[in-house]
């Protein structure tokens, strides 16, 4: 599995290894403090990140979509 961000250059992406099989997904963005000193110090206010939960599961479901928080990032 690769994961990347809309914002990362080339050659920043992330690399997992994933057995084989069907798996469920939880997608949070959560608040966290600035990034590391490779951060762009122009990028003032709140800070997120995203937490990408996986779990293997049997059978496939249907999608479901939770949508929690501010009005600002929630939409």
């Amino acid at each position: 599995m690769v994961i990347s961000g809309p914002a990362d250059y080339p050659s920043q992406e992330k690399y997992f290894s994933v057995l084989p099989g069907l798996y469920r997904a939880r997608v949070s963005y959560v608040p966290a403090g600035p990034p590391g000193v490779t951060w762009n110090e122009h990028e003032f206010g709140e800070h997120y990140r995203y937490v990408v939960e996986l779990w293997p599961v049997e059978r496939p479901s249907e999608v479901e979509v939770l949508r929690q928080g501010a009005a600002v990032w929630d939409g």
